[in-house]
């Protein structure tokens, strides 16, 4: 079991060498329950029109802020 502890309140980047798994927390759980939380506040009309997200297979998520992916 691996456990991420990102600090709140500081711009935190992701670097590593290629292939060492940056993109997994990053983009395939931070990314997809940050939005996935946040489209949730929505109405349900709106909400259908939007791409839909599926919960991160991981064990907790805990204090999850916005995220903002910059490509």
């Amino acid at each position: 079991m691996k456990d991420l502890t990102i600090p709140k309140h500081q711009l935190v980047a992701f670097v590593g060498v290629s292939g060492s798994g940056k993109s997994s927390p990053a983009f395939d759980t931070i990314a997809v329950e940050s939005s996935r939380e946040w489209q949730a506040s929505y109405p349900l009309l709106l909400r259908n029109k939007m791409p839909h997200y599926h919960r991160p297979k991981v064990a907790s998520i805990e204090n999850l802020t916005p995220a903002i992916v910059v490509d």
